[in-house]
């Protein structure tokens, strides 16, 4: 099969900007419905009252410290939550409406830093690439309005590229990890293991210790993907959705599937740009 035509789509930012989108979309839509259904947290007596998390923070005026307890209340936080689905949801049937697309992206941004003040513990490392990718997305969009360059999907494929090689290069440097115990462990975690695959993986530590390299490597060598000619680009995006597919099934991190899928565009981006560059070298003066 060859593949090559389909990621030449991925040549024109305009579609990697969609693809994102929606794909950024649809994994704020699944993390804001988590967050609605345990709202009752949110309020007084609750893991994420704001009641208690507001002492954590710096003193302000008092009309802002008004403005910040109104907004980060429950009440406020719900009605938040519920504007960060409908922004959500307009990226997933709007992308490609550019003027609705930029209005979406940039104020989801705007949300989600909002947000980092407002539940400052408890996110995952799927919330921070989902913010950087948003912020990536969103001054592609406005640089887009006045016809400018912008930098900003290439800042998501670089984020993308560094946060997996910051994963792989602190694990390889546990020696847990790379003997295959945190494996083990990860999987009997309480609250995010599997007792189906701590039973499967407990008597082999030949395999978990392979996996456990398996998955080191893969992630420190992410960002040399784009080298790759295209059945290797593809197999690469492909294991890597694999990967996440089954840490949600695992781990239930379902997060962490639309999170970085969501950067996958931006990576073809930059391998259509490196190796347009390869067949078309820029003349020399």
């Amino acid at each position: 099969m060859n593949v090559e035509p389909w990621l030449n789509e991925f040549r024109d930012p305009d579609y990697v900007f969609r693809a994102s989108a929606i794909l950024l979309g649809v994994g704020q839509v699944v993390t804001t419905l988590e967050y609605l259904w345990m709202r009752s947290e949110l309020g007084d007596g609750g893991v994420y009252a704001w009641s208690v998390l507001r002492l954590a923070r710096p003193r302000r005026h008092p009309t802002i410290e008004k403005l910040r307890d109104a907004l980060f209340g429950q009440a406020g936080t719900v009605a938040l939550l519920g504007l960060r689905l409908l922004l959500a949801v307009t990226l997933v049937l709007f992308a490609s409406v550019a003027w609705l697309a930029t209005i979406a992206v940039v104020a989801l941004a705007a949300l989600l830093l909002a947000f980092n003040v407002r539940l400052p513990w408890g996110m995952e490392a799927a919330d921070d690439v989902a913010v950087h990718a948003t912020l990536g997305l969103a001054a592609y969009a406005l640089a887009r309005l006045f016809d400018a360059p912008s930098l900003g999907l290439y800042y998501v494929a670089a984020y993308a590229g560094l946060v997996y090689v910051t994963s792989g290069v602190t694990k390889l440097r546990d020696a847990d990890w790379r003997s295959g115990v945190a494996l083990g462990w990860v999987v009997n975690l309480q609250v995010f293991g599997a007792p189906w695959a701590v039973e499967f993986l407990a008597p082999r530590p030949r395999l978990r210790q392979v996996l456990s390299w398996s998955v080191m490597l893969a992630e420190v060598s992410a960002p040399l993907a784009v080298l790759l000619p295209a059945p290797g680009i593809a197999l690469v995006l492909v294991a890597g959705l694999a990967f996440h597919a089954t840490t949600a099934i695992c781990m239930g991190l379902n997060t962490f599937v639309w999170a970085f899928l969501a950067t996958y565009p931006a990576v073809l981006l930059v391998w259509t740009t490196l190796h347009s560059l390869a067949i078309h070298p820029l003349a020399e003066p």
